[in-house]
């Protein structure tokens, strides 16, 4: 169906996203955080793994285009990211940080409504598609419920659903599950599954067990470099064949490293 939102009706196929990094450096001063970063995604799950240090929320800045790579390029379905193209380009994005604030005082629906309009939906459109990003990650029932009267994972959920309200064809999650306690992890992880139908989806993360429950694929980043993107079957094949678990085998991609 041409047209239609993104999220909430599948898209033709010729609207399925496609992110591209290519030779992506950036420094703080003269430390080196991202080397020559390079990988391809498409629509569905992908993992963002790696140490703490090794890049990955400041790769999601740059891929948010919070921050300007030093060299090499981003593409969204084709378009840079930079320069005149970045005002449609931030248009389809949704990013959702570690730490992210809410209106307490205030309702999820007016959360939602008011993230769709700062992300472009017109006015008169934000509270339908508030609404619907609500009822995506089963919300719905709390829309005029005050922000502080929620819970953990129905915090994050609203974080997320503040994140898609403008139905993004490329969603960037920095840890959207910690701290959760392990039902609303599943919640959330069920959520995500859904809403990458029709998007490009790339959640940072240290735990790979959510990575395995979401069927995502992954990429690990180690001192700013990529050292493995595939599906997490691969990811196995790389440990000791007496030791083929997730967790050794993305220990042995970073050298054992968990700083």
């Amino acid at each position: 169906m041409a047209g239609a939102k993104r999220g909430y009706l599948v898209p033709e196929p010729a609207a399925l996203a496609r992110l591209e990094c290519q030779e992506v450096s950036f420094a703080y001063g003269r430390k080196l955080v991202l080397d020559g970063f390079s990988f391809t995604l498409s629509q569905g799950i992908t993992g963002l793994l790696g140490p703490n240090g090794a890049g990955k929320s400041t790769l999601l800045n740059v891929l948010a285009t919070i921050r300007q790579p030093r060299t090499g390029t981003v593409r969204y379905d084709g378009v840079l990211g930079a320069g005149k193209d970045l005002g449609t380009v931030r248009k389809q994005l949704g990013y959702l940080p570690q730490r992210f604030d809410l209106m307490a005082g205030s309702s999820c629906l007016d959360n939602v409504t008011y993230a769709a309009w700062c992300n472009g939906v017109a006015a008169a459109q934000c509270t339908a598609a508030a609404d619907a990003a609500l009822e995506l990650v089963n919300l719905g029932a709390k829309r005029k419920a005050r922000v502080r009267t929620l819970s953990g994972g129905q915090r994050q959920r609203l974080g997320i659903a503040c994140a898609i309200a403008h139905s993004p064809a490329f969603i960037l999650l920095d840890e959207p599950t910690v701290g959760l306690d392990p039902a609303q992890r599943i919640d959330v992880r069920q959520h995500l599954v859904e809403i990458a139908k029709t998007a490009c989806v790339l959640v940072s993360t240290h735990l790979v067990e959510d990575l395995a429950a979401m069927g995502a694929d992954a990429v690990v980043i180690h001192q700013g470099h990529k050292v493995f993107q595939g599906s997490l079957a691969d990811m196995t094949g790389v440990a000791d064949p007496d030791v083929r678990t997730l967790e050794a085998s993305y220990l042995a991609l970073v050298g054992g490293s968990s700083e």
